[in-house]
Protein backbone atom coordinates (compact mmCIF):
# COMPACT_ATOMS: atom_id res chain seq x y z
CA UNK A 1 0.00 0.00 0.00
CA UNK A 2 1.54 3.15 -1.08
CA UNK A 3 -0.60 5.43 1.12
CA UNK A 4 -2.62 7.25 -2.02
CA UNK A 5 -5.99 8.70 -0.05
CA UNK A 6 -8.80 5.74 -2.48
CA UNK A 7 -11.00 6.09 -4.51
CA UNK A 8 -14.53 4.54 -4.28
CA UNK A 9 -16.90 2.65 -6.08
CA UNK A 10 -19.64 3.15 -3.65
CA UNK A 11 -19.47 3.85 0.33
CA UNK A 12 -21.80 2.63 2.96
CA UNK A 13 -20.85 5.19 5.36
CA UNK A 14 -17.99 6.74 6.93
CA UNK A 15 -14.90 4.98 5.15
CA UNK A 16 -16.74 1.62 4.73
CA UNK A 17 -16.79 0.25 0.82
CA UNK A 18 -15.39 -0.51 -2.13
CA UNK A 19 -12.73 0.92 -2.32
CA UNK A 20 -9.51 1.07 -4.92
CA UNK A 21 -6.03 2.79 -4.75
CA UNK A 22 -5.90 4.57 -7.90
CA UNK A 23 -1.73 4.96 -7.51
CA UNK A 24 -0.81 1.07 -6.86
CA UNK A 25 -3.74 -0.55 -7.64
CA UNK A 26 -4.21 -2.00 -4.27
CA UNK A 27 -8.65 -2.59 -3.80
CA UNK A 28 -10.97 -4.31 -1.53
CA UNK A 29 -10.15 -7.91 -1.66
CA UNK A 30 -12.93 -10.27 -3.08
CA UNK A 31 -15.68 -10.98 -0.48
CA UNK A 32 -16.38 -14.31 0.76
CA UNK A 33 -19.44 -13.76 2.15
CA UNK A 34 -21.81 -10.48 1.44
CA UNK A 35 -24.55 -8.65 1.92
CA UNK A 36 -26.84 -9.02 -2.08
CA UNK A 37 -29.77 -6.79 -0.62
CA UNK A 38 -30.91 -4.38 1.65
CA UNK A 39 -35.07 -5.44 1.48
CA UNK A 40 -35.77 -3.60 4.61
CA UNK A 41 -34.54 -0.88 6.70
CA UNK A 42 -36.98 0.19 9.32
CA UNK A 43 -36.16 1.64 13.20
CA UNK A 44 -36.49 -1.70 14.78
CA UNK A 45 -35.15 -3.95 12.43
CA UNK A 46 -33.50 -4.84 9.01
CA UNK A 47 -33.92 -7.57 6.87
CA UNK A 48 -31.14 -8.57 3.78
CA UNK A 49 -29.99 -11.21 1.75
CA UNK A 50 -26.46 -12.59 2.50
CA UNK A 51 -25.45 -15.27 0.05
CA UNK A 52 -29.06 -14.99 -1.42
CA UNK A 53 -30.20 -15.85 1.58
CA UNK A 54 -32.94 -13.47 3.51
CA UNK A 55 -32.10 -12.94 7.02
CA UNK A 56 -34.04 -10.93 9.36
CA UNK A 57 -31.74 -8.91 12.21
CA UNK A 58 -33.36 -7.57 15.15
CA UNK A 59 -31.59 -4.53 14.90
CA UNK A 60 -31.90 -1.72 13.50
CA UNK A 61 -29.42 0.39 11.83
CA UNK A 62 -26.29 -0.04 8.34
CA UNK A 63 -23.38 -0.89 11.30
CA UNK A 64 -25.82 -3.92 13.07
CA UNK A 65 -25.78 -5.15 9.10
CA UNK A 66 -22.32 -5.21 9.48
CA UNK A 67 -21.87 -6.96 12.43
CA UNK A 68 -24.41 -9.66 11.27
CA UNK A 69 -22.59 -10.05 8.57
CA UNK A 70 -19.50 -10.45 10.50
CA UNK A 71 -21.71 -12.95 12.88
CA UNK A 72 -22.84 -14.69 9.75
CA UNK A 73 -19.06 -15.20 8.66
CA UNK A 74 -17.50 -16.54 11.73
CA UNK A 75 -20.76 -18.84 12.29
CA UNK A 76 -20.21 -20.15 8.55
CA UNK A 77 -16.54 -21.17 8.98
CA UNK A 78 -17.52 -22.49 12.44
CA UNK A 79 -19.50 -24.70 10.28
CA UNK A 80 -22.82 -23.60 12.08
CA UNK A 81 -25.85 -24.66 10.38
CA UNK A 82 -27.54 -21.91 8.81
CA UNK A 83 -31.12 -22.22 10.45
CA UNK A 84 -29.27 -21.40 13.89
CA UNK A 85 -27.67 -18.61 12.01
CA UNK A 86 -31.22 -17.57 10.81
CA UNK A 87 -33.25 -17.96 14.50
CA UNK A 88 -30.07 -16.44 16.10
CA UNK A 89 -29.98 -12.68 13.82
CA UNK A 90 -34.06 -12.50 14.47
CA UNK A 91 -34.09 -13.35 17.25
CA UNK A 92 -30.86 -11.70 19.22
CA UNK A 93 -31.52 -9.13 21.84
CA UNK A 94 -30.26 -6.28 22.54
CA UNK A 95 -28.26 -5.35 25.80
CA UNK A 96 -26.08 -2.78 27.68
CA UNK A 97 -26.64 0.29 26.22
CA UNK A 98 -26.35 -1.36 22.68
CA UNK A 99 -29.82 -0.35 21.47
CA UNK A 100 -31.33 -1.56 24.84
CA UNK A 101 -34.54 -0.30 25.74
CA UNK A 102 -36.19 -0.22 28.91
CA UNK A 103 -39.87 0.96 30.46
CA UNK A 104 -39.79 3.75 32.33
CA UNK A 105 -43.32 3.86 33.13
CA UNK A 106 -45.26 3.91 29.52
CA UNK A 107 -42.31 4.84 27.60
CA UNK A 108 -40.14 2.87 25.96
CA UNK A 109 -36.12 4.43 26.48
CA UNK A 110 -33.80 2.93 23.79
CA UNK A 111 -30.13 3.26 24.79
CA UNK A 112 -27.44 3.94 22.58
CA UNK A 113 -24.31 4.01 23.20
CA UNK A 114 -22.14 7.04 21.06
CA UNK A 115 -18.45 7.13 20.76
CA UNK A 116 -17.47 9.04 17.55
CA UNK A 117 -18.75 11.02 14.58
CA UNK A 118 -18.48 7.53 12.11
CA UNK A 119 -20.87 5.74 15.31
CA UNK A 120 -23.32 9.09 16.40
CA UNK A 121 -24.02 9.24 12.70
CA UNK A 122 -25.34 6.15 12.17
CA UNK A 123 -27.68 6.39 15.50
CA UNK A 124 -28.93 9.43 14.10
CA UNK A 125 -29.33 7.55 11.03
CA UNK A 126 -31.26 4.79 12.69
CA UNK A 127 -33.42 7.43 14.69
CA UNK A 128 -34.26 8.91 11.07
CA UNK A 129 -36.10 5.63 10.47
CA UNK A 130 -38.68 6.26 12.91
CA UNK A 131 -41.53 8.20 11.66
CA UNK A 132 -43.19 9.22 14.63
CA UNK A 133 -42.55 11.70 16.87
CA UNK A 134 -40.25 10.96 19.71
CA UNK A 135 -37.98 12.62 22.35
CA UNK A 136 -34.30 12.87 22.35
CA UNK A 137 -31.70 12.64 25.25
CA UNK A 138 -28.11 13.42 25.02
CA UNK A 139 -25.60 12.68 27.68
CA UNK A 140 -22.16 14.12 26.85
CA UNK A 141 -19.17 13.52 29.30
CA UNK A 142 -15.21 13.95 28.94
CA UNK A 143 -14.26 11.43 31.36
CA UNK A 144 -11.20 9.58 30.61
CA UNK A 145 -12.70 6.94 28.74
CA UNK A 146 -14.93 9.16 27.11
CA UNK A 147 -12.59 11.27 25.69
CA UNK A 148 -11.13 14.31 27.05
CA UNK A 149 -11.54 16.56 24.25
CA UNK A 150 -14.93 16.95 23.07
CA UNK A 151 -14.96 18.65 19.77
CA UNK A 152 -15.83 15.47 17.81
CA UNK A 153 -19.66 16.67 18.53
CA UNK A 154 -18.65 19.49 15.26
CA UNK A 155 -17.79 16.28 13.24
CA UNK A 156 -21.34 14.53 13.74
CA UNK A 157 -24.13 15.58 10.94
CA UNK A 158 -26.99 16.48 13.86
CA UNK A 159 -27.82 18.83 10.73
CA UNK A 160 -29.35 15.85 9.02
CA UNK A 161 -31.64 14.74 11.99
CA UNK A 162 -34.89 15.03 10.59
CA UNK A 163 -35.69 17.31 13.78
CA UNK A 164 -39.71 17.66 12.78
CA UNK A 165 -40.55 14.80 14.75
CA UNK A 166 -38.56 15.49 17.89
CA UNK A 167 -40.70 17.01 20.11
CA UNK A 168 -38.22 17.10 23.36
CA UNK A 169 -34.45 17.67 23.62
CA UNK A 170 -32.92 16.71 27.05
CA UNK A 171 -29.40 17.48 27.37
CA UNK A 172 -27.01 16.01 30.23
CA UNK A 173 -23.73 15.09 31.50
CA UNK A 174 -20.50 16.97 32.20
CA UNK A 175 -20.27 18.78 28.79
CA UNK A 176 -23.96 19.26 28.29
CA UNK A 177 -23.83 23.18 27.69
CA UNK A 178 -21.17 22.22 25.00
CA UNK A 179 -23.54 19.84 23.34
CA UNK A 180 -26.35 22.32 23.75
CA UNK A 181 -24.39 24.85 22.00
CA UNK A 182 -23.91 22.21 19.13
CA UNK A 183 -27.42 21.50 18.67
CA UNK A 184 -28.63 25.12 18.60
CA UNK A 185 -26.60 25.37 15.71
CA UNK A 186 -27.82 22.96 13.82
CA UNK A 187 -31.12 24.14 14.30
CA UNK A 188 -32.56 22.90 16.70
CA UNK A 189 -35.82 24.88 18.59
CA UNK A 190 -34.13 26.06 21.62
CA UNK A 191 -37.32 26.23 23.40
CA UNK A 192 -37.39 22.42 23.34
CA UNK A 193 -34.74 22.08 25.06
CA UNK A 194 -34.30 21.05 28.57
CA UNK A 195 -31.37 21.13 30.34
CA UNK A 196 -30.46 18.37 32.83
CA UNK A 197 -27.59 18.48 35.15
CA UNK A 198 -28.16 15.74 37.18
CA UNK A 199 -29.70 12.68 36.69
CA UNK A 200 -32.74 12.72 39.27
CA UNK A 201 -33.71 15.99 36.65
CA UNK A 202 -33.49 14.40 33.71
CA UNK A 203 -35.91 11.28 35.05
CA UNK A 204 -38.12 13.82 35.60
CA UNK A 205 -37.97 15.44 32.09
CA UNK A 206 -38.22 11.20 30.57
CA UNK A 207 -41.35 10.88 32.86
CA UNK A 208 -42.88 13.91 31.63
CA UNK A 209 -42.17 13.51 28.20
CA UNK A 210 -45.43 13.12 25.94
CA UNK A 211 -44.07 10.68 23.23
CA UNK A 212 -43.85 7.30 24.09
CA UNK A 213 -40.04 6.73 22.54
CA UNK A 214 -36.97 8.55 24.10
CA UNK A 215 -33.75 7.73 22.31
CA UNK A 216 -31.27 8.33 24.57
CA UNK A 217 -27.72 9.02 23.00
CA UNK A 218 -24.76 8.68 25.35
CA UNK A 219 -20.88 8.54 25.77
CA UNK A 220 -19.23 5.82 27.75
CA UNK A 221 -19.30 7.10 31.03
CA UNK A 222 -22.53 8.85 30.86
CA UNK A 223 -24.54 5.83 29.76
CA UNK A 224 -23.25 3.14 32.65
CA UNK A 225 -23.60 5.94 34.81
CA UNK A 226 -27.21 6.39 34.46
CA UNK A 227 -27.48 2.89 33.63
CA UNK A 228 -26.22 2.62 37.34
CA UNK A 229 -29.06 5.17 38.83
CA UNK A 230 -32.01 3.61 36.50
CA UNK A 231 -30.56 0.30 38.80
CA UNK A 232 -30.60 2.05 41.74
CA UNK A 233 -34.18 3.41 40.65
CA UNK A 234 -35.37 -0.02 39.99
CA UNK A 235 -35.89 0.75 36.15
CA UNK A 236 -32.60 -1.89 35.24
CA UNK A 237 -33.13 -5.51 36.91
CA UNK A 238 -29.38 -6.61 35.91
CA UNK A 239 -26.83 -4.14 35.76
CA UNK A 240 -24.04 -5.87 34.15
Amino acid sequence: MCKHPYNYNFITYNHLGDFYCPSCGYKRPKLTYAVNKILELSSEKSTVEIDDKQYHINQCGTYNIYNALCAFSTSKILGINDSVIYETLKTLNSSFGRQETIKINNKNIKIILVKNPAGFDEALNSINLDKGSKGLALLLNDNFADGRDVSWIWDVGFENLDSKTVRNVMVSGIRLYDMSVRLKVAGFDEDLFCICDNYNTLLDSIESCSEPMIYLLATYTAMTSFRKFLNDKGYIKKLW
